[in-house]
């Protein structure tokens, strides 16, 4: 959510970036987690988020490569221009030893 407003719209100041982050949490209730399970201010979360992003815990195993090539590269014609978009706009948001294990190479064009 953050991530993706700061690139596509702009900076928020922090009161708008506070309150972006407690609304995005209910978005955890459509995947039957309590909005309780996530870092209570966006402050723990940008530390949670840092040690994700740059740690050892995110790991790309052979079922998370066959998932992407099911997810981003879909048959029907119509649905590759659409996914398209998504999928350079998702690979660009990943860290970078992610990207590595889902050997995803981007180039200037790409940011």
């Amino acid at each position: 959510g953050m991530m993706m407003y700061h690139m596509f719209v702009g900076d928020l100041c922090a009161s708008e970036s506070n309150s972006l982050y407690s609304d995005q949490k209910n978005v955890l209730l459509f995947f039957g987690v309590a909005t309780s399970r996530a870092p209570e201010t966006l402050q723990d979360f940008d530390l949670y988020n840092a040690r994700m992003f740059y740690g050892d815990v995110l790991t790309v195993s052979k079922d998370a490569r066959t998932l992407e090539s099911r997810l981003f590269r879909p048959r029907l014609l119509w649905a590759q221009i659409v996914m398209y978009i998504s999928r350079k706009t998702t690979y660009c948001t990943l860290p970078p030893h992610i990207r590595k294990g889902f050997n995803i190479q981007l180039n200037w064009t790409d940011w």
